[in-house]
Formats: structure tokens, C-alpha cells, sequence
């Protein structure tokens, strides 16, 4: 089927293959590090930001009606007024929700 010379020429570009296959890989290998080691600072953020987000989760929307009570200068003067302004949070906070979901959601292949 093959000479020996074929045969040859074969296992020499097999072990050129096998050689670069190498060097990449070493290369890919220095190249990982060096990016790992300038960026532990963002898997720090990460950490930190995932550690924080249950109470981030429940401070968000209470600093928000906060804010917007102290920028209109006012207050909830009956409780009727509250469940009022309550049902309008659910309300948003469900049509964000769909919104967000929607948007995570795959696009069909």
C-alpha cells in the first residue's frame, strides 16, 4: 500500500504536528496564567457581588420607593394609600419579570 518512504515522510510530519501540537499548547498554557493573574480583581467583584445579592435583591426596591417618596415630598397618609402604591410594585416588578425572562430566554434555532 505505502513504501517506506511514504511511510516515513508520514511518522516525520506526525512528529512536526505532534512538536507544534505541543508548543500551542504551552503557549495557550502561559497565555491562561497571564490573563488569570490581571483579572482576580474581576473574580473578586464576582464574589463579592454574588455574596451581596440576597440583600441586594431586598434593598434595591426599598431605596427606590425611599427615593422617589423623598423626591416628591410625599408621604403614604392612609394605609389604603400603601397597598396602593404596594400593588403598583407587584405590577411593575411582574411585567419586569416577564420582560427579563423574555429576554434570557434562547433564541430558536
Amino acid at each position: 500500500m505505502f513504501g517506506n518512504r511514504d511511510l516515513e515522510l508520514l511518522e516525520e510530519r506526525r512528529q512536526n504536528l505532534l512538536l507544534q501540537s505541543e508548543l500551542h499548547r504551552r503557549l495557550l498554557a502561559l497565555d491562561w496564567t497571564s490573563t488569570r493573574a490581571s483579572a482576580w480583581w474581576l473574580e473578586a467583584g464576582v464574589g463579592w457581588a454574588q455574596k451581596l445579592r440576597p440583600l441586594l435583591l431586598v434593598v434595591a426596591p426599598l431605596a427606590g420607593f425611599w427615593f422617589v417618596r423623598k423626591a416628591t415630598g410625599t408621604q403614604p397618609k392612609s394605609p389604603s394609600r400603601l397597598w396602593e402604591r404596594v400593588a403598583l410594585g407587584l405590577t411593575i416588578y411582574q411585567r419586569a419579570r416577564s420582560l427579563w425572562e423574555q429576554f434570557r430566554a434562547k433564541p430558536p434555532e
